[in-house]
């Protein structure tokens, strides 16, 4: 083989036969990842293997790497620490980062998500939600709708966990919607904290202090656009813009566009989010 590729000059009778396997084929890589697979051995573990055919720090082993990024099993991948995911990640670019983000998501379903926030951050900062604006939408083509679900319900909730976390009757109500939200952002506006929750069509943004109802914009409102530049307000009101509707979104429901937080207040938006989905979405 040479010692060019990454593996000794010759293959003893132990890997003779796999070593058949992996150089008769078009993709010779790809055949070394699935057989490692098969031996449950980890792309770090194979110069320790006996008699091992392989050297490390070469190209090839190199290669075995990032394609076991790409293509490996979930057991594979599981194997591998997040420090390593990172590592091979951001070695690559274009499709081939796609296709390795991709890989590991749908391979690693949220029941192991656990303790990989490292990786499942940077999936998110490299290709946002799904359907949130701005989202990648070929890489997120690649991926089940189960698992962008997922991924979005897993992002949606810990912002959610983050905004309203002193605050346990809104963060239960807008835990219930999360299905249908696309993105949730946060700012503020002098010592008041928002967070701008985003539907398809519609946006609501929620102030942390007391006092303050949720404003309801629609996608093309001037003041949505006003919030989403992240401008720093001086106080809540420059963020606030009560619009009333011409004709009632619907009857015995508020004319405007605020949920107020008064006695009960969890039945009445309710009603006006399900009629704001019906009118916007």
């Amino acid at each position: 083989m040479g010692e060019r590729f990454g593996m000794q000059e010759a293959v003893g009778d132990r890997y003779g036969r796999d070593a058949a396997e992996w150089f008769g084929e078009s993709t010779p890589v790809d055949s070394i990842v699935r057989w490692t697979a098969r031996i449950e051995v980890g792309w770090k573990e194979l110069d320790g293997l006996p008699e091992s055919p392989f050297m490390s720090d070469t190209p090839l082993v190199d290669r075995i790497f990032h394609r076991t990024l790409q293509i490996g099993s979930a057991e594979q991948l599981h194997r591998l620490t997040n420090a390593d995911i990172l590592a091979g990640w951001r070695t690559m670019a274009g499709a081939s980062h796609g296709a390795a983000c991709a890989n590991f998501l749908e391979r690693i379903g949220p029941a192991r998500w656990n303790g990989r926030a490292p990786a499942l951050e940077e999936v998110r900062s490299s290709y946002g939600l799904p359907r949130a604006e701005g989202s990648h939408r070929t890489f997120w083509r690649r991926l089940s709708e189960e698992r962008r679900r997922d991924f979005r319900e897993y992002f949606i909730t810990r912002e959610l966990d983050h905004a309203f976390k002193g605050d346990s009757d809104r963060h239960r109500f807008w835990l219930e919607q999360r299905r249908e939200i696309l993105d949730v952002c946060h700012g503020t506006a002098g010592t008041t904290e928002w967070s701008l929750i985003d539907f398809r069509g519609f946006s609501v943004v929620e102030f942390f202090e007391l006092g303050n109802a949720a404003y309801l914009y629609r996608a093309e409102e001037p003041m949505l656009k006003r919030i989403r530049s992240r401008k720093r307000a001086s106080h809540p009101s420059e963020l606030k813009k009560i619009i009333h509707h011409p004709v009632p979104i619907r009857a015995g429901l508020r004319d405007d566009n605020r949920i107020i937080h008064s006695g009960g207040w969890q039945y009445s938006a309710t009603r006006i989010l399900k009629a704001w989905k019906e009118r916007y979405s």
